[in-house]
């Protein structure tokens, strides 16, 4: 991925989105957003403007690439410059269309958390794995509502987002059951109900956190429901390949590798669709059919083609 025109600040930023394995992909599509806004009020040479957006955009795509709710704010942004040929104007359009993407994507997080907290009932026990924000969003609006329920929550290493959520959930007065992933088993015979985050769907899987495709796996076998959680920011276009994923650092599973040891650290594992009772978007429940439907209705822009395929931002 050449990225010889993008400039280091740039750079630098995409670069920090690159190294966060915390923050969610809505947070991280908030931020591709802000530089996307800060490059378009950077000087850079009329001719080159739609040319240099491609590869700013590339360039972000490959850093959480992953993360489809980047992969559309970038297909925004290319489709609005498309539409005005000239930079000045494209510049205004490309901000436009962030501001746009961002606001949407928020009116769509306090839809599907309203959406999904109805199906949250007195007395229920709801199981969660590691952390999403609009699985948060979904449990404090019924409990808002006056709802009382317990959640069950997994630790999700090596990072423990789900211990985080269980802190959160226990600070809004919410009882919390916090174990261990190789617990699942046993946290989710009581559950009632499964709901979980995603960072990208497509036609055949819902990508989040590894240990979301086993918790899938024992809700069929238990006769549990299970929700999937994601706005259409989170469909990845048809003609956009997920790339396999890179392993992180070993050091986060142990902080010295024995050896003759290899350590995969991998964090997101792929559920099958048909194993997803449907899924929440902000126009409601869909089940996999449908979601599929309507999938295959998206495409990406021919700019972001090569974009995707797992390739590191380069070094300044």
């Amino acid at each position: 991925m050449s990225t010889t025109h993008v400039p280091r600040l740039i750079l630098s930023r995409v670069r920090e989105i690159q190294n966060d394995h915390r923050s969610g992909s809505l947070a991280l599509a908030r931020r591709a957003g802000q530089i996307l806004a800060q490059w378009t009020r950077l000087p850079n040479r009329r001719a080159d403007f739609h040319r240099q957006l491609a590869l700013v955009c590339r360039a972000l795509i490959a850093a959480q690439p992953q993360m489809a709710a980047i992969v559309n704010l970038c297909n925004a942004a290319q489709r609005a410059a498309d539409r005005s040929p000239h930079a000045d104007a494209a510049r205004a359009s490309v901000r436009a269309a962030v501001d746009g993407f961002l606001q949407t994507v928020q009116m769509a997080a306090t839809e599907i958390a309203q959406t999904a907290a109805t199906l949250i009932s007195d007395r229920m026990t709801v199981a969660t794995h590691s952390y999403s924000s609009a699985v948060r969003d979904a449990l404090l609006t019924a409990t808002a509502a006056g709802r009382k329920f317990r959640v069950a929550v997994t630790e999700s290493r090596p990072l423990q987002e789900g211990v985080l959520l269980a802190k959160e959930l226990a600070s809004a007065g919410i009882p919390v059951t916090l174990g261990v992933d190789a617990a699942m088993a046993l946290l989710l015979k009581e559950a009632d109900l499964v709901l979980v985050g995603a960072d990208a769907v497509t036609e055949t899987f819902l990508l989040n956190k590894a240990g979301t495709f086993p918790a899938a796996l024992l809700a069929r076998r238990q006769g549990i429901p299970f929700y999937a959680l994601a706005g259409s920011e989170k469909f990845a276009p048809r003609n956009y390949r997920l790339p396999p994923e890179i392993a992180k650092q070993p050091s986060e599973v142990l902080p010295r590798t024995p050896r003759s040891v290899e350590i995969r650290n991998l964090y997101f594992d792929e559920t099958p669709l048909k194993l997803v009772t449907a899924i929440i978007t902000e126009k409601g429940a869909l089940d996999p059919k449908q979601a599929v439907r309507r999938l295959r209705k998206l495409s990406l822009h021919p700019a972001l083609m090569i974009a995707g395929q797992g390739e590191e931002v380069p070094e300044e």
